[in-house]
């Protein structure tokens, strides 16, 4: 199932884009969230920025589907493969649920606007369970996109301490 957000930052996205191409940051984004995060790869070749790291969700006080819920409990393991190009200012991200067939892919475009930046995220949640994939996929949109707000507003207080380059 396609989803299509937009995040408003209130920084420009040259600050934006050091803050997504810091590995730590995504450490202290996610301890910052609950989710005791490892960072378990990285890469940095100057214009290509790659990290895979694990954390978990609290699903708690989600409206996750209980035919979901029931595979997952109330902490939901993550494994996100993440991508930047500081040239372009494209990002790609690929979520695997851990316990449960679902997965997540997002194409992220950073661009500036007068106030700061705005990030475009199209996504596509894809769960494999037949019959009822579609469903549990429009149960979980709403879950995810509010959590994905949370963590860019995390994401844009972090900003405030980064220096544009």
């Amino acid at each position: 199932m396609n989803f299509k957000e937009f995040y408003y930052f209130d920084h420009p996205a040259t600050r934006m884009m050091r803050v997504f191409t810091d590995p730590d940051y995504y450490s202290r984004k996610y301890d910052r969230l609950g989710g005791k995060p490892w960072i378990e790869a990285s890469h940095d070749d100057g214009d290509r920025f790659e990290i895979l790291v694990h954390h978990q969700l609290d699903t708690s006080g989600s409206k996750i589907p209980d035919l979901l819920r029931k595979r997952i409990g109330d902490r939901l393991g993550l494994r996100q493969r993440e991508i930047w190009t500081r040239s372009t200012q494209n990002g790609h991200v690929h979520i695997d649920v851990a316990n449960a067939p679902a997965s997540a892919d997002l194409a992220l475009r950073l661009s500036d606007i007068p106030q700061g930046s705005q990030l475009l995220l199209e996504f596509n949640i894809e769960v494999s369970i037949p019959f009822v994939g579609s469903r549990v996929e429009k149960g979980i949109a709403g879950p995810i996109t509010r959590h994905m707000h949370k963590d860019l507003q995390v994401t844009n207080d972090m900003a405030a301490s980064y220096v544009s380059v």
